[in-house]
């Protein structure tokens, strides 16, 4: 009964220890990646009377200035201390 343990147990260190190879920054396959990078479904907005429609649209990201902006956090919220709005909300553009 030792033995199998003892066997198990060399079995496990040694499938682990060749599952954490150090293989650097892999890319996720093609499929994957344009998946996440595809543009979000626009938003779709109807008046009272159905007689009006907007479509609304945002940007997946925020751009790199957008996130280098500094911000202040306070019981949980991130907002820009110019003009004290939230930092990381999502800005919607209309479509034309």
């Amino acid at each position: 009964m030792r033995k199998l343990l003892l066997l198990l147990a060399i079995a496990t260190v040694a499938t682990t220890a060749t599952a954490q190879n150090n293989k650097g920054y892999q890319l996720p396959p093609k499929d994957i990646a344009d998946l996440l990078l595809a543009p979000p479904t626009p938003a779709v907005s109807i008046d009272h009377k159905g007689q009006w429609m907007l479509l609304s649209s945002r940007s997946s990201y925020p751009p790199v200035e957008e996130l280098a902006q500094p911000e202040l956090r306070i019981a949980g919220i991130r907002f820009n201390p110019d003009n004290y709005a939230l930092s990381r909300q999502t800005s919607w553009a209309v479509s034309p």
